[in-house]
Protein backbone atom coordinates (compact mmCIF):
# COMPACT_ATOMS: atom_id res chain seq x y z
CA UNK A 1 0.00 0.00 0.00
CA UNK A 2 2.89 2.56 0.94
CA UNK A 3 4.63 1.51 -2.44
CA UNK A 4 1.51 2.30 -4.25
CA UNK A 5 0.53 5.94 -2.65
CA UNK A 6 4.91 6.50 -3.35
CA UNK A 7 4.41 5.45 -6.91
CA UNK A 8 1.10 7.76 -7.20
CA UNK A 9 2.83 10.70 -5.90
CA UNK A 10 6.01 10.52 -8.00
CA UNK A 11 3.32 10.20 -10.78
CA UNK A 12 1.80 13.30 -9.12
CA UNK A 13 5.04 15.15 -9.01
CA UNK A 14 6.52 13.81 -12.77
CA UNK A 15 3.08 15.54 -14.19
CA UNK A 16 3.47 18.57 -12.68
CA UNK A 17 7.10 19.13 -13.86
CA UNK A 18 6.57 18.13 -17.38
CA UNK A 19 3.29 20.45 -17.47
CA UNK A 20 5.55 22.98 -16.09
CA UNK A 21 7.95 22.41 -18.79
CA UNK A 22 5.63 22.81 -21.54
CA UNK A 23 3.91 25.37 -20.78
CA UNK A 24 7.41 27.36 -20.32
CA UNK A 25 8.25 26.26 -23.82
CA UNK A 26 5.00 27.32 -25.05
CA UNK A 27 4.97 30.31 -23.48
CA UNK A 28 8.82 31.05 -24.77
CA UNK A 29 7.73 30.36 -28.52
CA UNK A 30 4.76 32.84 -28.28
CA UNK A 31 6.60 35.51 -26.37
CA UNK A 32 9.58 35.09 -28.50
CA UNK A 33 8.82 37.33 -31.35
CA UNK A 34 7.28 40.30 -28.45
CA UNK A 35 10.56 40.11 -27.04
CA UNK A 36 12.57 40.04 -29.97
CA UNK A 37 10.65 43.12 -31.14
CA UNK A 38 11.43 45.26 -27.83
CA UNK A 39 15.06 44.32 -27.94
CA UNK A 40 15.60 45.24 -31.65
CA UNK A 41 13.24 48.57 -31.23
CA UNK A 42 15.53 50.05 -28.99
CA UNK A 43 18.65 49.45 -30.93
CA UNK A 44 20.12 52.03 -32.67
CA UNK A 45 21.80 50.79 -36.33
CA UNK A 46 24.71 50.19 -35.63
CA UNK A 47 23.74 47.70 -32.60
CA UNK A 48 21.81 45.32 -34.91
CA UNK A 49 24.96 44.07 -36.73
CA UNK A 50 27.46 43.80 -33.40
CA UNK A 51 27.23 40.32 -32.44
CA UNK A 52 27.83 41.17 -28.68
CA UNK A 53 24.49 42.69 -28.40
CA UNK A 54 22.24 39.81 -28.01
CA UNK A 55 19.15 40.37 -25.82
CA UNK A 56 19.51 43.90 -23.90
CA UNK A 57 20.91 46.94 -26.08
CA UNK A 58 24.00 48.40 -24.69
CA UNK A 59 22.37 51.98 -24.78
CA UNK A 60 18.32 52.25 -25.62
CA UNK A 61 17.28 54.89 -28.54
CA UNK A 62 14.45 56.30 -28.42
CA UNK A 63 14.04 57.79 -31.74
CA UNK A 64 13.09 54.79 -33.52
CA UNK A 65 9.43 55.16 -32.17
CA UNK A 66 9.10 58.79 -32.82
CA UNK A 67 10.36 58.20 -36.27
CA UNK A 68 7.93 55.65 -36.62
CA UNK A 69 4.90 58.04 -35.11
CA UNK A 70 5.84 60.50 -37.70
CA UNK A 71 6.04 58.19 -40.90
CA UNK A 72 2.84 56.60 -39.83
CA UNK A 73 1.25 59.63 -38.62
CA UNK A 74 0.16 57.81 -35.75
CA UNK A 75 -2.68 59.50 -33.99
CA UNK A 76 -4.47 60.19 -37.35
CA UNK A 77 -4.05 56.97 -38.96
CA UNK A 78 -5.29 55.65 -35.41
CA UNK A 79 -8.26 57.40 -34.78
CA UNK A 80 -9.32 56.48 -38.63
CA UNK A 81 -9.03 52.80 -37.77
CA UNK A 82 -10.64 53.42 -34.30
CA UNK A 83 -13.96 54.84 -35.88
CA UNK A 84 -14.20 51.72 -38.48
CA UNK A 85 -13.19 48.86 -35.81
CA UNK A 86 -15.78 50.11 -33.43
CA UNK A 87 -18.51 51.12 -35.45
CA UNK A 88 -18.51 48.28 -37.00
CA UNK A 89 -18.16 46.14 -34.14
CA UNK A 90 -20.98 47.51 -32.66
CA UNK A 91 -22.70 46.77 -36.11
CA UNK A 92 -21.73 43.13 -36.42
CA UNK A 93 -22.59 42.92 -32.61
CA UNK A 94 -26.41 43.69 -33.29
CA UNK A 95 -26.70 41.89 -36.64
CA UNK A 96 -24.78 38.61 -35.77
CA UNK A 97 -26.69 38.08 -32.85
CA UNK A 98 -29.88 38.38 -34.08
CA UNK A 99 -29.23 36.22 -36.91
CA UNK A 100 -27.35 33.54 -34.33
CA UNK A 101 -30.32 33.51 -32.08
CA UNK A 102 -32.57 33.22 -35.50
CA UNK A 103 -31.05 29.79 -35.97
CA UNK A 104 -30.79 28.83 -32.47
CA UNK A 105 -34.32 29.61 -31.89
CA UNK A 106 -36.50 29.34 -34.70
CA UNK A 107 -36.49 26.31 -37.04
CA UNK A 108 -37.83 26.41 -40.51
CA UNK A 109 -37.57 24.78 -43.73
CA UNK A 110 -34.26 24.96 -45.08
CA UNK A 111 -32.63 26.89 -41.94
CA UNK A 112 -29.78 24.25 -41.92
CA UNK A 113 -29.17 25.27 -45.42
CA UNK A 114 -28.74 29.19 -44.78
CA UNK A 115 -26.51 28.38 -41.48
CA UNK A 116 -24.11 25.99 -43.85
CA UNK A 117 -24.31 29.26 -46.47
CA UNK A 118 -22.83 31.30 -43.31
CA UNK A 119 -20.55 29.21 -42.03
CA UNK A 120 -19.01 29.13 -45.79
CA UNK A 121 -18.74 32.78 -45.81
CA UNK A 122 -15.52 31.83 -43.92
CA UNK A 123 -13.90 29.59 -46.50
CA UNK A 124 -15.29 32.04 -49.63
CA UNK A 125 -11.42 34.38 -49.82
CA UNK A 126 -12.26 37.88 -50.16
CA UNK A 127 -10.96 38.13 -53.55
CA UNK A 128 -13.78 36.46 -54.72
CA UNK A 129 -15.99 39.17 -54.10
CA UNK A 130 -14.12 41.94 -54.59
CA UNK A 131 -15.07 43.44 -57.66
CA UNK A 132 -18.52 42.95 -57.43
CA UNK A 133 -18.78 45.45 -54.16
CA UNK A 134 -16.14 47.98 -55.87
CA UNK A 135 -18.38 48.38 -58.63
CA UNK A 136 -21.38 48.06 -55.92
CA UNK A 137 -19.49 50.91 -54.15
CA UNK A 138 -18.81 52.79 -56.91
CA UNK A 139 -21.99 53.25 -58.02
CA UNK A 140 -24.55 52.09 -55.01
CA UNK A 141 -28.34 52.64 -55.12
CA UNK A 142 -30.69 51.07 -52.72
CA UNK A 143 -31.67 47.97 -53.53
CA UNK A 144 -35.31 46.97 -54.70
CA UNK A 145 -36.02 50.22 -53.93
CA UNK A 146 -34.57 52.45 -56.64
CA UNK A 147 -35.43 49.35 -60.02
CA UNK A 148 -39.38 49.62 -58.13
CA UNK A 149 -39.39 53.29 -58.53
CA UNK A 150 -37.86 53.40 -61.91
CA UNK A 151 -40.03 50.75 -63.43
CA UNK A 152 -43.41 52.21 -61.82
CA UNK A 153 -43.08 55.88 -62.03
CA UNK A 154 -40.34 56.52 -64.13
CA UNK A 155 -37.89 58.02 -61.40
CA UNK A 156 -34.27 57.58 -61.86
CA UNK A 157 -32.37 57.72 -58.72
CA UNK A 158 -28.50 58.21 -59.50
CA UNK A 159 -26.48 56.14 -57.94
CA UNK A 160 -24.14 57.15 -55.03
CA UNK A 161 -20.24 56.49 -54.77
CA UNK A 162 -19.68 55.05 -51.36
CA UNK A 163 -15.76 54.69 -51.65
CA UNK A 164 -13.35 56.53 -49.46
CA UNK A 165 -16.26 56.39 -47.05
CA UNK A 166 -16.40 54.38 -43.80
CA UNK A 167 -20.33 53.10 -45.04
CA UNK A 168 -18.11 50.49 -47.13
CA UNK A 169 -17.14 49.13 -44.02
CA UNK A 170 -20.61 49.88 -42.13
CA UNK A 171 -22.98 48.43 -44.74
CA UNK A 172 -21.48 44.93 -44.55
CA UNK A 173 -21.02 45.00 -41.06
CA UNK A 174 -24.72 46.38 -40.43
CA UNK A 175 -26.22 43.38 -42.83
CA UNK A 176 -23.63 40.42 -40.67
CA UNK A 177 -21.22 40.65 -43.90
CA UNK A 178 -18.63 42.31 -42.57
CA UNK A 179 -15.35 40.36 -41.52
CA UNK A 180 -15.48 37.01 -40.10
CA UNK A 181 -19.55 37.52 -39.76
CA UNK A 182 -19.93 34.20 -40.11
CA UNK A 183 -17.88 33.13 -37.17
CA UNK A 184 -19.59 35.59 -35.22
CA UNK A 185 -23.17 34.00 -36.33
CA UNK A 186 -21.59 30.85 -34.94
CA UNK A 187 -20.61 31.83 -31.87
CA UNK A 188 -23.96 33.09 -30.92
CA UNK A 189 -25.82 30.63 -32.14
CA UNK A 190 -24.13 28.22 -30.02
CA UNK A 191 -24.13 30.40 -27.13
CA UNK A 192 -28.10 30.85 -27.45
CA UNK A 193 -28.33 26.91 -27.84
CA UNK A 194 -26.76 26.39 -24.65
CA UNK A 195 -29.48 28.88 -22.52
CA UNK A 196 -33.12 26.49 -21.27
CA UNK A 197 -36.16 27.72 -23.45
CA UNK A 198 -38.02 27.71 -20.02
CA UNK A 199 -36.43 31.39 -19.84
CA UNK A 200 -38.19 32.26 -22.98
CA UNK A 201 -41.16 31.00 -22.26
CA UNK A 202 -41.85 31.96 -18.97
CA UNK A 203 -41.33 35.67 -20.48
CA UNK A 204 -43.73 34.96 -23.32
CA UNK A 205 -46.05 33.64 -20.74
CA UNK A 206 -45.51 37.21 -19.27
CA UNK A 207 -46.55 38.72 -22.38
CA UNK A 208 -43.28 39.59 -24.12
CA UNK A 209 -42.72 38.95 -27.59
CA UNK A 210 -40.03 37.96 -29.19
CA UNK A 211 -37.83 41.26 -29.79
CA UNK A 212 -38.44 42.01 -25.86
CA UNK A 213 -37.72 38.73 -24.48
CA UNK A 214 -34.54 39.04 -26.61
CA UNK A 215 -33.16 41.95 -25.67
CA UNK A 216 -34.33 41.57 -22.15
CA UNK A 217 -33.42 38.14 -21.54
CA UNK A 218 -30.60 36.68 -23.97
CA UNK A 219 -28.79 39.46 -24.46
CA UNK A 220 -28.11 40.07 -20.90
CA UNK A 221 -27.39 36.48 -20.53
CA UNK A 222 -24.83 36.77 -23.56
CA UNK A 223 -22.75 39.24 -22.24
CA UNK A 224 -19.81 36.84 -22.07
CA UNK A 225 -20.55 35.67 -25.90
CA UNK A 226 -20.97 40.07 -26.91
CA UNK A 227 -17.63 40.27 -25.41
CA UNK A 228 -15.64 37.36 -27.47
CA UNK A 229 -17.37 38.55 -31.05
CA UNK A 230 -16.58 42.25 -30.03
CA UNK A 231 -12.60 41.71 -29.64
CA UNK A 232 -12.64 39.09 -32.25
CA UNK A 233 -13.92 42.37 -34.58
CA UNK A 234 -11.79 45.00 -33.21
CA UNK A 235 -8.66 42.77 -33.52
CA UNK A 236 -9.95 41.35 -37.36
CA UNK A 237 -10.81 44.89 -38.28
CA UNK A 238 -7.57 46.72 -36.62
CA UNK A 239 -5.54 44.19 -38.73
CA UNK A 240 -7.29 44.67 -41.94
CA UNK A 241 -5.32 46.01 -44.58
CA UNK A 242 -6.80 44.01 -47.74
CA UNK A 243 -10.10 45.84 -48.09
CA UNK A 244 -8.85 49.14 -46.67
CA UNK A 245 -6.42 48.79 -49.39
CA UNK A 246 -9.20 47.98 -51.97
CA UNK A 247 -11.99 50.76 -50.98
CA UNK A 248 -10.07 53.76 -48.83
CA UNK A 249 -7.38 55.74 -51.13
CA UNK A 250 -7.83 59.33 -49.80
CA UNK A 251 -7.38 58.52 -46.37
CA UNK A 252 -5.03 55.69 -44.36
CA UNK A 253 -5.63 53.42 -41.60
CA UNK A 254 -3.23 52.62 -38.98
CA UNK A 255 -2.39 48.88 -40.84
CA UNK A 256 -2.02 50.66 -44.13
CA UNK A 257 0.52 53.53 -42.71
CA UNK A 258 2.34 50.35 -40.83
CA UNK A 259 2.73 48.40 -44.54
CA UNK A 260 3.58 51.85 -46.11
CA UNK A 261 6.29 52.51 -43.49
CA UNK A 262 8.00 49.26 -43.28
CA UNK A 263 8.31 48.84 -46.92
CA UNK A 264 9.98 52.61 -47.31
CA UNK A 265 12.31 51.97 -44.33
CA UNK A 266 13.35 48.57 -45.90
CA UNK A 267 14.02 49.44 -49.08
CA UNK A 268 18.05 49.58 -49.91
CA UNK A 269 21.40 47.86 -49.79
CA UNK A 270 21.87 48.72 -46.24
CA UNK A 271 18.18 47.89 -44.92
CA UNK A 272 19.36 45.99 -41.49
CA UNK A 273 19.53 49.61 -40.60
CA UNK A 274 15.70 50.06 -40.34
CA UNK A 275 15.05 46.98 -38.18
CA UNK A 276 14.31 48.80 -35.48
CA UNK A 277 12.77 51.46 -37.08
CA UNK A 278 10.40 48.53 -38.30
CA UNK A 279 10.15 46.67 -34.98
CA UNK A 280 9.48 50.12 -33.31
CA UNK A 281 6.27 50.33 -35.70
CA UNK A 282 5.09 46.56 -35.07
CA UNK A 283 5.64 47.44 -31.54
CA UNK A 284 3.58 50.44 -31.58
CA UNK A 285 1.07 48.89 -34.04
CA UNK A 286 0.40 45.71 -31.42
CA UNK A 287 0.42 47.90 -28.60
CA UNK A 288 -3.06 48.89 -28.04
CA UNK A 289 -4.17 45.18 -28.60
CA UNK A 290 -1.91 44.01 -26.26
CA UNK A 291 -3.22 46.22 -23.68
CA UNK A 292 -6.82 45.43 -24.29
CA UNK A 293 -6.42 42.02 -24.23
CA UNK A 294 -4.33 42.43 -20.63
CA UNK A 295 -7.44 44.12 -19.14
CA UNK A 296 -10.22 42.16 -20.84
CA UNK A 297 -8.24 38.52 -20.69
CA UNK A 298 -10.30 37.30 -18.13
CA UNK A 299 -13.71 38.03 -19.56
CA UNK A 300 -12.63 37.29 -23.04
CA UNK A 301 -11.36 33.97 -21.50
CA UNK A 302 -14.75 33.05 -20.17
CA UNK A 303 -16.69 33.97 -23.29
CA UNK A 304 -14.79 31.60 -25.63
CA UNK A 305 -15.42 29.08 -22.95
CA UNK A 306 -18.80 29.22 -22.53
CA UNK A 307 -19.40 29.68 -26.37
CA UNK A 308 -18.25 26.26 -27.29
CA UNK A 309 -15.22 27.31 -29.28
CA UNK A 310 -13.05 25.40 -27.34
CA UNK A 311 -13.93 21.76 -25.51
Amino acid sequence: MNKRIFATKIGGLLWKVLRFVILVGLSYVILYPVIYMVSMALRSADQTMDPSVVWVPKYVVADNFIDAMQGMKMWKSMGTTLVISLVSAMLQLVSCSLVGYGFARFKFKGSGVLFTLCLLTLIVPAQCITIPLYFQYQNFSIPVIAPLLESIAGITIPGINLLDSWLVFWLQAMFGLGIRGGLYIYIFRQFFLNIPYEIEEAALVDGAGYFKTFYRIMMPNASGSYLTVFLFSIVWYWNDTFNSNMFITRKSTFAKALSSYVGKVGNGVNSYEGSPKRNAACLLFIAPLLLMYMFLQKFFVQGVERTGIVG
